[in-house]
Order: C-alpha cells, then sequence, then structure tokens
C-alpha cells in the first residue's frame, strides 16, 4: 500500500514537473521569437534606411524651400517624406510648376 502512494505521489509531481517546464519552454519560445523578430526590424531599418529605391546608393538630405527632401547621389532622384509634397505646394506660387504638376482637382 504504502508503496503505491509513493507511485502516485512521483507521477503527480512528475506531471506537475513536466507541465511547468513546459510552460517555461513557450515562454522561452516567445521570448527568443520577440527578440529575432525586433533584430529582423533593425537589420532591415538599417539596410533599407536612407537607400534610394531605384538603384540603391545613398541618399542625402537636400534642403528645397521649407522642407529636406532626400536626393540620390547616384541618379539623382529625389524622395519626398510623408506630407512634404502638400507643404512644397503651399510654398509654391498657385500656377507654378510644381503646383500645377501635383494639384489636386475639387471635383
Amino acid at each position: 500500500m504504502p508503496e503505491d502512494l509513493f507511485e502516485r505521489r512521483r507521477k503527480h509531481e512528475d506531471k506537475h514537473f513536466y507541465e511547468r517546464d513546459q510552460e517555461l519552454i513557450g515562454k522561452l519560445r516567445a521570448k527568443a521569437e520577440a527578440e529575432r523578430r525586433e533584430r529582423e526590424r533593425k537589420h532591415r531599418k538599417e539596410s533599407h534606411w536612407m537607400k534610394c529605391p531605384k538603384c540603391g546608393s545613398d541618399l542625402e538630405e537636400t534642403p528645397l524651400g521649407p522642407v529636406k527632401v532626400d536626393k540620390c547621389t547616384e541618379c539623382g532622384g529625389i524622395y519626398l517624406d510623408s506630407g512634404e509634397l502638400e507643404i512644397l505646394l503651399a510654398a509654391e506660387k498657385r500656377g507654378s510648376l510644381l503646383h500645377r504638376l501635383f494639384k489636386r482637382s475639387d471635383k
């Protein structure tokens, strides 16, 4: 009888530690996955940050009126950040080339 009780306790203890280990392993895996995603995000940002989408060369900030546009050092492409086109259009005189090219129709 006492052996049977001892065996049941041991099985219950084994089950408890197995479940606890599985929970800890799950947490470690989740942490490792989050760290991997963060490293991947940083790598993508570093490899594409201030790079020309056309030729892959470096971009440099160049002042153009009230904003700084990103200009490619190789192909000369000019790229605007979000909202910069609107700022440039507002700063330009009505009827200028920029305004005529990019104006929005109010229809």
